[in-house]
């Protein structure tokens, strides 16, 4: 299960429209129900897509954050529900997609990366198969939440600005 939609402009929960709330929600929780509920029986194995915000706050895509979280409690649900399954959550945090950049490096993985080394992660419950997203999952175990939601406010009010500055000519 590796769909999922997130905000292109980041911003805060007033701004956002009901009906792009609903969207993220629809898409990243209520698809993945949905197709499990079509195939768990006929299945060994489910690899739901998660997401490292799932444990950070994340400034300014808060809705598309809880909405990894519940893939990740989802996960868990599934694992007690049907012990004959299979159930492992891979929580990547950056990736190369159109969304973030295009190109990957020591912190933004390669999407065949990620899916290369979760197939070798079947059998655990909840894995993140990027290196440097294990290190900085591990750093915010330690560091406090207040900082942590403060430097993810300030990421998100600068890509908000580079995305304003890019959008503003269209």
């Amino acid at each position: 299960n590796n769909v999922a939609t997130i905000n292109e402009r980041p911003m805060q929960v007033h701004e956002m429209e009901y009906s792009k709330v609903q969207d993220i929600l629809n898409v990243n929780c209520g698809f993945m129900v949905l197709l499990t509920s079509k195939v768990v029986t006929k299945v060994s194995c489910i690899i739901n897509v998660g997401s490292l915000t799932s444990t950070v706050p994340f400034a300014m895509q808060s809705v598309y954050a809880a909405s990894k979280a519940f893939v990740s409690h989802f996960s868990s649900c599934l694992s007690a529900e049907y012990p004959h399954l299979d159930v492992l959550c891979v929580r990547p945090g950056l990736t190369a997609t159109k969304l973030v950049a295009n190109q990957s490096n020591m912190i933004i993985a390669h999407p065949d990366d990620i899916a290369r080394r979760s197939l070798g992660l079947v059998g655990y419950a909840e894995m993140l198969p990027f290196p440097m997203h294990s290190i900085l999952d591990w750093i915010s175990t330690i560091v406090p939440k207040k900082w942590q939601a403060a430097a993810t406010l300030s990421m998100g009010t600068q890509l908000r600005k580079k995305w304003d500055e890019q959008h503003a000519s269209k």
